[in-house]
């Protein structure tokens, strides 16, 4: 959370937080699984009460939500589109995989619920999905567990918790991570790739769509390609 403060320090963004630590501190999974959907329709409502009676408008709107929250983006982007407005983006950090259908666009977050949705993936078919579900899908170092710096002991939470990491570091305008655009990534093993530049995190742009894999270092300052500035 400091690196995403400090990220958005000095900068003209208004940042909105989403506390549901009283559903989502329970250690029953399914039980908070389930509440997602009424979460999101929850924020939908607020974001429509800001946006009738606020300056803010859907062309900065940018939504975000790591692991379940993911999903809870998903479906406040669904909301807002099914009452005629659609958010700019909505960016999924590592979508939790159980309890959701990934065959099923309606029960989770999908490619549809933005004009441009896109995902980082870091612990693929274990806590989060191993597969595209989104316009622009990210796998660092593949988009598995176990992402460079964690262990296998945890049940993948560090690799779970990588996606945050990364997308919060990528909101410094020095902190690159450039990606290759792939024909598929599976098992985290990238096919047919290409060094387009396109960049993962907070600069993602919705003109690069598809599968893009990229490596990152093993610990903060896990960008590559960092820049004197920002130019």
């Amino acid at each position: 959370m400091e690196t995403l403060k400090e990220g958005i320090r000095g900068r003209s963004i208004s940042y909105i937080g989403v506390d549901w630590s009283d559903i989502a501190i329970t250690v029953n999974y399914p039980f908070v699984a389930s509440k997602v959907r009424a979460i999101g329709y929850c924020l939908a409502d607020f974001l429509y009460f800001l946006i009738s009676e606020t300056a803010i408008r859907l062309n900065n709107l940018h939504l975000v939500g790591h692991s379940l929250g993911a999903h809870v983006s998903g479906f406040a982007g669904k909301t807002l589109k099914a009452n005629g407005f659609t958010a700019a983006r909505v960016t999924g950090l590592d979508p939790a995989l159980p309890g959701f259908n990934g065959d099923d666009d309606s029960s989770r977050l999908a490619s549809t619920d933005g004009k441009f949705v896109d995902c980082i993936h870091t612990c693929g078919g274990l806590l989060g999905f191993d597969v595209p579900i989104c316009q622009a899908d990210f796998f660092p170092n593949g988009g598995i567990n176990v992402q460079p710096g964690c262990d296998w002991f945890d049940f993948g939470a560090c690799s779970h918790g990588r996606s945050f990491e990364f997308f919060a570091e990528s909101i410094n305008p020095t902190h690159h991570f450039y990606s290759e655009a792939c024909n598929a990534v599976v098992d985290g093993t990238p096919y047919g790739c290409v060094n387009d530049g396109a960049e993962m995190g907070f600069f993602a742009k919705p003109q690069n769509l598809g599968e893009f894999y990229l490596t990152t270092r093993s610990s903060s300052p896990f960008s590559t390609n960092i820049t004197s500035s920002s130019d």
